[in-house]
């Protein structure tokens, strides 16, 4: 609990300020330069996959602390794929600029981008052995710092004038940054050292696991390959940022899923408690979604006129449709962290390869007949196959899915409708009026949970302080 209060701190903090930051971003940039980094920013997930191959969850996975030689054989291994990834990335630049028919300089912006692989490999060792320590009280510190870092480079930068290459700037400084902290903040044996026997059983199950990441990129490559390819960067531009927005309730939760991992991996020989820290957990995530993702909803077209401008206005319906995935993934976050803590990377690729087909196969008519609402059309229709996920998981452990998303979804209905009622009143122009709105449908909502979940909360408040205490 205070490893997940640590995280939830630094996700709010994180959250903050890149709402801060996007929102001026969005007021000094142009569609189309958040369409090239939406670009980049997914070539770089793509490669970074292969570079990272889930050696660091392997040790976290691991049930003896890993010691000094499987360490340095587990990095020497990761270092030997950066260094391909990254040479790969120089190669592929110049193709890269041309097939989104961009200037020469941008070859020099993937090219820079490449950087904060080599740079971010710094911070793997480090990070997994805090991970393993469930110290993410230190690693929501310097993550926060590194935020801080990376978002006031890129306002200061695009205030100056460097357009899409405030990016590569923030991305850099950020990598420097938090390879520099980390490795002073958990010191480790610092070393290279060639193991096969060691590293092959740990690159086998990393790969099985990354497989899922290299299918989910898959799924998302949509965006940038198809729609950037068919419509150009300004409409990945519109995209991106409208499923930014749409997933901003879920994002508040994602750093959780770094919680799930080590805690059901400690928890697998105990399947009572595993269902018990699940139900609490889903109870928890969609009480935090639930009530952002539907005022969102509600108040979507003052929000975009009053604080992010005019512009953006186009993908005010794809918002909408994006933002209706939230009632799944909430749950389904936890779901996959079970089942990887398991062991059962094989059942959370298969899932990731039915949302990718789903993606794929329902999107690439839905786009052609709709534009790039037809994006929001193939997401919706991919995340209905969550209902297998929950199959799956409730197969492992004995825990209730419906009866702890039930209530808050319900409640969040009725704040959407208050809030809803307190725009139609008002009619909002000016910042703090949107506020007020959304305002109404946030004591609403915490009244209703109060009333019917009041026992729940103080139950989980006692054990936190107790916890705390010990």
């Amino acid at each position: 609990m205070r490893a997940a209060l640590a995280l939830l701190f630094r996700q709010g903090a994180t959250n903050g300020l890149a709402a801060g930051a996007g929102i001026l971003l969005a007021r000094m940039l142009v569609p189309a330069d958040f369409g090239l980094f939406a670009v980049a920013t997914f070539v770089m997930s793509f490669v970074g996959v292969f570079a990272d191959a889930g050696l660091a969850a392997s040790l976290v996975r691991q049930v003896r602390t890993p010691d000094p030689h499987e360490i340095r054989s587990v990095f020497t291994l990761q270092q030997i794929l950066v260094a391909g990834m990254v040479a790969l990335l120089w190669v592929a630049s110049p193709f890269l600029a041309e097939a989104y028919s961009l200037s020469p300089d941008k070859v020099w912006f993937f090219r820079a981008l490449s950087f904060t692989l080599f740079i971010g490999s710094f911070q793997t060792i480090p990070s997994l052995l805090l991970e393993r320590e469930l110290g993410f009280s230190k690693l929501a510190q310097v993550e926060v710092f590194q935020s801080l870092v990376y978002h006031g480079s890129a306002v200061l930068c695009a205030w100056q004038g460097l357009g899409v290459w405030s990016f590569a700037v923030a991305g850099i400084l950020r990598a420097l940054v938090g390879a520099a902290i980390l490795n002073v903040m958990r010191p480790w044996p610092i070393g290279f050292a060639w193991d096969w026997a060691v590293a092959a059983p740990r690159l086998r199950f990393g790969l099985m696991l990354q497989g899922g990441s290299l299918v989910n990129l898959s799924k998302d490559a949509i965006v940038p390959l198809y729609i950037g390819l068919l419509a150009g960067p300004g409409a990945v531009g519109l995209v991106g940022w409208a499923g930014m927005i749409a997933a901003y309730p879920i994002l508040a939760l994602m750093p959780l899923g770094r919680l799930y991992f080590p805690v059901f991996a400690r928890l697998q020989t105990d399947r009572a408690a595993l269902g018990r820290a699940m139900e609490r957990i889903i109870g928890w995530t969609n009480r935090i979604a639930a009530p952002v993702t539907v005022v969102m909803v509600v108040l979507a077209d003052p929000m975009i006129r009053i604080v992010y401008t005019d512009k953006w206005l186009p993908a005010m319906d794809l918002l909408r449709l994006l933002a209706f995935a939230n009632v799944f993934s909430a749950t389904s976050t936890p779901c996959l962290g079970l089942l990887n803590g398991l062991g059962l990377a094989k059942h959370t690729f298969r899932m990731s390869l039915l949302w990718m087909a789903c993606t794929w196969i329902v999107g690439i008519p839905a786009i052609l007949w709709a534009g790039p609402i037809g994006f929001g059309i193939a997401n919706l229709a991919a995340t209905a196959i969550n209902l297998h996920l929950f199959q799956l998981c409730r197969r492992e452990a004995d825990f209730r899915i419906i009866a702890p998303i039930a209530f808050p979804w319900l409640a969040a209905l009725f704040a959407g409708v208050s809030s809803w009622a307190a725009a139609w009143l008002i009619h909002p122009d000016e910042l703090w009026e949107l506020l007020a709105c959304g305002a109404v449908g946030g004591m609403v909502y915490l009244a209703l949970i109060a009333w019917r979940e009041g026992a729940t909360l103080h139950r989980d408040w006692k054990q936190l302080r107790k916890g705390s205490a010990s």
